[in-house]
């Protein structure tokens, strides 16, 4: 099965301004409310396409060919997950990813995998919340906050061969944090954190 994960979390963050991935510009971390809301609404719907995937999903597979990995430890992370996969995983199981998850949200452990992970994790969450899930959520953004200031820092005084390439990772993943924060903050109640907002 294609990785439809991947694509979706994709379409969110991808620069549709090449000259982002040619020079190198820092992206604002202020949104336009358009933007904002254009997010959210596109992440509603893709939420209710994975709610009808993972019905398909669940009604085809047994438990005798559910896909058994061990979901304990952060090794799991550095392979993208497939939605089929997610879909199979129980609701203690998603919690436990998505603390996972927010355990290897720092510079040090960080690589662009993680994107398609938390997003994936955010689209196959279900309410109600539990105070520990909202706890790693609030940890997520906070995190993907500093990571998006340290990545703005760093990234432009290093100099490669493949500068080009490496602006563009970095380009990509602090869309990412900017939407990670953004649908945390407006679509798991915890709006004291969102960003600040242009017109």
């Amino acid at each position: 099965m294609v990785k439809q994960a991947a694509t979706s979390a994709t379409e969110y963050f991808k620069s549709t301004d090449n000259d982002i991935q040619k020079t190198c510009k820092v992206i604002s971390t202020k949104i336009s409310r358009h933007l904002q809301e254009n997010q959210i609404t596109h992440f509603r719907k893709t939420v209710d396409e994975y709610q009808c995937l993972k019905s398909l999903v669940l009604r085809n597979f047994d438990d005798m060919t559910k896909t058994v990995i061990p979901i304990t430890k952060t090794t799991i992370l550095e392979h993208t997950p497939s939605l089929t996969w997610i879909a199979q995983r129980t609701r203690s199981e998603i919690m436990t990813l998505i603390n996972l998850a927010a355990s290897v949200c720092t510079k040090k452990h960080w690589n662009s995998k993680l994107n398609v992970w938390i997003f994936s994790l955010l689209v196959a969450l279900e309410p109600p919340f539990h105070p520990d899930l909202c706890h790693d959520l609030r940890t997520i953004v906070k995190r993907c906050r500093k990571l998006r200031r340290d990545f703005e820092q760093s990234s432009f005084s290093t100099t490669t061969d493949n500068n080009v390439k490496q602006c563009s990772v970095v380009a990509e993943d602090i869309e990412f944090f900017n939407l990670c924060i953004n649908l945390i903050s407006h679509t798991f109640g915890q709006s004291d954190l969102a960003d600040e907002l242009t017109e």
